[in-house]
């Protein structure tokens, strides 16, 4: 496949997008049985185990709870993972403050694992359905040389629609939360689900960064980023330009959000439209 140039982080981004890169124009083995490799700025290199098809009870699952990912790595978990390890992004937010790194819908894990080896948080912690969880701990063994010494990595059930779960996630309210394709459905459910989620992990402080591909429903993630406006004080929308150079697109949307209002109400679930 060709490929296309495109311009540094913070240049104008006016070249024809890279697709070779892009996970639907890859075939099945190396969307579903290979490993994936993930290759950070430093040089270091994350591999990323995926499965054909989620564990036996996935299906259940998804049908009761649709904020649920899949064990294949998406495109927005590449563009956020490589935005959040760029050396311009972790000069303004990787902290000694950053005790706890969360992720929500980890699927694979690609974006806590990238934040793990390039930030210094002390905890990270990756959640998912229970089916999922098998994965994500093979994924963390494959990659814990590239951590520091003395920082936890995390695999938890956290179930959307379950507010107990969240009872069982240490370290809470997090510092940083991160999560990648995790508006993919036409439910309205679906993004109330994810608010709601939000709201029980974070603090006024934390801040939450999410990469949603609008080829599923962009009108959903319109309303997502709508609904963020309205717990959030700050909602800001990363240029295109600003994503990493080779994997930036105009169908990936990265927010960065911060000020959670504490006296934002859960909404009730009620169905989709």
């Amino acid at each position: 496949r060709k490929q296309h140039k495109t311009p540094p982080m913070g240049e104008e981004f006016e070249e024809e997008e890279n697709l070779s890169w892009q996970r639907a124009y890859l075939g099945y083995h190396e969307r579903f049985v290979g490993d994936y490799i993930l290759p950070l700025h430093d040089g270091r290199r994350v591999r990323i185990s995926q499965a054909p098809a989620p564990a036996a009870g996935v299906k259940m699952e998804r049908e009761r709870d649709p904020g649920i990912t899949g064990t294949t790595v998406w495109d927005a978990g590449i563009v956020l993972a490589l935005y959040l390890t760029h050396p311009e992004t972790i000069a303004q937010y990787n902290s000694s403050i950053v005790t706890h790194v969360l992720e929500l819908g980890s699927g694979t894990g690609i974006v806590a694992l990238a934040v793990a080896a390039a930030w210094r948080a002390r905890h990270v912690t990756m959640t998912d359905i229970a089916g999922v969880l098998n994965l994500l701990t093979r994924n963390i063994s494959l990659n814990r040389a590239l951590v520091r010494p003395g920082t936890s990595l995390l695999a938890r059930q956290l179930r959307w629609a379950e507010p107990s779960d969240a009872l069982q996630i240490p370290f809470l309210p997090c510092d940083v939360l991160v999560g990648s394709d995790l508006v993919y459905s036409d439910s309205i459910d679906q993004i109330t689900l994810l608010i709601n989620t939000i709201r029980r992990v974070c603090s006024p402080t934390t801040h939450v960064f999410l990469a949603m591909h609008k080829l599923h429903h962009p009108e959903r993630v319109d309303l997502a980023v709508e609904e963020l406006r309205r717990v959030f004080a700050t909602v800001d929308v990363i240029p295109t330009e600003a994503q990493p150079q080779t994997w930036r697109t105009r169908t990936i949307v990265v927010v960065h959000c911060v000020g959670l209002h504490v006296d934002s109400q859960e909404q009730p679930a009620v169905g989709t439209p």
